[in-house]
């Protein structure tokens, strides 16, 4: 785990010692299946995803998909997802397809520029949005053209 989610990690009441922390760019050595991780806050502070390098897929969790993206509530940040995005979208000639956590599976890769234009829509106030309630929150749900995006 990314050390930047410890606090979500004990937040929700582990009680056992932090799990063994990973950085972007480390390798997850499962023998002949070798994961690096791709850090992306955004979504939170510790978001990572891994990149199959032999099979060429990218494990998204859930930053990047088309249901519904949280990017509401304590340590959401639109602007570092924006940033996250981008990164992953340099790393395009590594992987041929995504997995997500939620929603369908595979996504193709071009999901990645539609992201990135749809949250660059909401940062600039371009997007229209509906105001609803989550989980208890109050939350602007932008209907896209890829996904749902809920943001506090």
């Amino acid at each position: 785990m990314h050390p930047a989610e410890y606090v979500n990690y004990f937040w929700q009441g582990a009680s056992h010692p932090a799990p063994m922390p990973v950085w972007d760019g480390d390798i997850i050595d499962l023998g002949s299946r070798p994961l690096r991780v791709i850090t992306q806050p955004g979504h939170t502070p510790g978001s990572i995803a891994l990149l199959d390098i032999n099979q060429r897929v990218f494990f998204s969790a859930d930053s990047i998909q088309d249901g519904e993206i949280f990017l509401f509530g304590p340590m959401r940040n639109l602007i570092g997802y924006l940033q996250s995005l981008d990164k992953v979208w340099a790393h395009r000639p590594e992987y041929d397809k995504i997995f997500p956590s939620h929603a369908s599976l595979p996504l193709k890769p071009d999901i990645i520029p539609d992201l990135m234009e749809c949250t660059d829509q909401i940062l600039t106030g371009e997007a229209s949005f509906q105001t609803g309630e989550k989980f208890g929150m109050s939350v602007k749900i932008y209907e896209m053209k890829t996904a749902v995006f809920l943001c506090g």
